[in-house]
């Protein structure tokens, strides 16, 4: 007996998922779309499945503190402001965030004191011969 390789039954293999998970990146950008329509649920989701490696990043950073403060949730946002400070001190979103989650909170003094530590990463912001024009952290 003769047997035809096309005439035995087909067997399919089971397809593993070949997508690789979202980029950190990409999840990122999701938050903001989320964020601009007001759909501060979906953003949170989106946060919320970025990996545990990727938390940590500036921009992963700086999006969970954008939610903070879309949806007022002022402690959250010092926290993460904080954080933001701490592993970024150049970048002044963080000491921004931190500093206005503080007065939001009504602790204007220790909002000033926030923004000093940015003295010291970002020295062009309070320089007098800056074309925007000194930042001023005496208090009106």
């Amino acid at each position: 007996m003769v047997v035809f390789p096309f005439a035995m039954p087909v067997l399919r293999k089971k397809r593993r998922n070949t997508r690789s998970p979202l980029t950190a990146e990409v999840r990122v950008r999701f938050v903001e779309g989320y964020l601009g329509l007001g759909m501060l649920r979906q953003a949170a989701a989106e946060i919320r499945a970025i990996r545990a490696k990727d938390r940590h990043l500036p921009a992963v950073l700086a999006a969970r503190a954008e939610l903070h403060l879309e949806a007022k949730e002022w402690e959250q946002l010092i926290a993460i402001g904080r954080e933001l400070a701490r592993r970024h001190p150049g970048t002044p979103q963080g000491w921004i965030h931190w500093a206005y989650a503080l007065r939001e909170l009504g602790r204007v003094e220790q909002a000033l004191q926030v923004l000093e530590g940015l003295r010291p990463s970002l020295p062009a912001l309070f320089d007098q011969t800056s074309p925007a024009g000194p930042l001023s952290l005496d208090a009106a």
